[in-house]
């Protein structure tokens, strides 16, 4: 087929580092504000690179308790907190600066007192989890976008994959219709994700194939899907396929080694669509061009699943705070780190800002989108990709139509 191509406030973090000593349950740690958040394992390295963030920032500092086992089971747990109550054992992860500016990941127990999470983090829209209609008592919001990829071995030959062979592929396993060549045993060839992960349930939607029907081995998280496909060699090669997303490819091993050398990402074509799309303009950038555009099909978001008011108002003061923060409103106090920055060159998201479409509902059509305050050049420069449309800028040196915004013209 044809394939297109704040620095932290010292005191703060001092503070952080004498309560982070602390052991046992959460609430022994005394930094700032207390966050419970859970859900999707895909967005852990968002939570890694927010969490020191929040914790160090003057005014208004947070710490932020992760819980993973998925999108659903955070979004449940808002949902229907009765029924999909924490235990007061659950351990949580927390994320401190370290002294020599990295990150440390620390764990804690779930408080008795907190029988359910403030907030849930989710790859999909919640109606995705529960099978029904939002209630009105619960507000999705829409944090930053992020691409959900189909990947293979290194040695395979292919390049792209069509929405038609991903469906005949994963929804029959070889056992009644091909798709060569993902035609051989999926046990031992293909790499996924659970029916939970919000990973499988946006390509779910994408290749119109129900999670729970996906042929092939369900796999606890993305490191295992690397691990299947990077010991898929020889001919097994050719018939091995997984999903992961993007941001997770995106990153650097422990061991030094981007992890986009170590396996193969496809360009996808969605259903109608003549030719297959990489989310970036190009298999080897990282602008996302094709995905802010509504080129790749594979779009999902950085939800923020929470109780609301009767206004769809987040009732939880701080945790409204962390909604605005990523969702592009104004917060009072100020952050202390470049929220656009964190997002795109340390989470590998792409902000809100930078988008020019969106969707409403899982695989649901896209349509344009607007920002209140558009930093697509921003965005890009610091991806290191920047569009020669972009005119860098001084206060007040745009052109009709534009506003000079963190060093760029961007659209008004």
């Amino acid at each position: 087929m044809k394939l297109s191509t704040t620095f932290p406030v010292l005191c703060a973090l001092a503070l952080a580092q004498h309560a982070y000593a602390q052991d046992g349950g959460c609430d022994a740690v005394t930094v700032g504000t207390p966050i419970y958040l859970g859900g999707s394992t895909a967005l852990q390295p968002f939570v890694k690179t927010v969490g020191p963030k929040l914790a160090a920032q003057s005014g208004a500092p947070y710490t932020v308790f992760y819980f993973g086992g998925g999108s659903c089971t955070g979004v449940n747990n808002i949902v229907d907190p009765v029924n999909n109550s924490l235990a007061a054992s659950t351990s949580l992860t927390y994320y401190v600066t370290s002294a020599d500016g990295g990150v440390d990941t620390k764990s804690c127990t779930l408080p008795a007192s907190q029988t359910k999470l403030d907030l849930a983090i989710s790859d999909v829209f919640e109606a995705t989890c529960t099978s029904a209609a939002r209630p009105s008592s619960i507000g999705d919001f829409l944090g930053p976008a992020q691409s959900m990829v189909f990947v293979v071995p290194n040695g395979s030959t292919q390049t792209a994959i069509t929405a038609e062979e991903a469906y005949i592929a994963i929804g029959f396993g070889g056992s009644q219709y091909q798709a060569s060549p993902w035609n051989a045993d999926p046990n031992n060839t293909f790499w996924f994700r659970a029916n939970s992960s919000g990973t499988k349930l946006v390509l779910a939607s994408v290749i119109g194939v129900p999670a729970a029907k996906w042929k092939g081995q369900a796999t606890s998280g993305s490191g295992a899907v690397i691990a299947g496909i990077t010991a898929a060699t020889g001919a097994s090669a050719e018939n091995s396929l997984g999903i992961l997303g993007l941001d997770y490819l995106d990153q650097t091993d422990t061991d030094g080694t981007p992890r986009r050398t170590k396996i193969k990402e496809l360009a996808l074509a969605a259903y109608g669509q003549k030719y297959a799309y990489y989310p970036d303009s190009t298999k080897t950038s990282y602008d996302k061009r094709n995905l802010r555009n509504g080129r790749y099909a594979g779009l999902g978001y950085a939800h923020f699943i929470a109780p609301v008011d009767g206004a769809g108002v987040p009732t939880s003061a701080k945790v409204k705070y962390i909604i605005d923060l990523f969702t592009g409103a104004t917060v009072t106090p100020a952050p202390s780190f470049d929220v656009a920055q964190t997002v795109a060159k340390d989470a590998h998201l792409v902000p809100l800002c930078a988008m020019k479409v969106k969707r409403d509902a899982e695989g649901g059509d896209l349509k344009a989108f607007k920002p209140a305050a558009d930093c697509s050049c921003y965005f890009e420069s610091l991806v290191g990709a920047t569009s020669t449309s972009c005119v860098q800028c001084s206060s007040g040196t745009c052109a009709s139509g534009s506003t000079c915004r963190n060093g760029w013209c961007e659209a008004n």
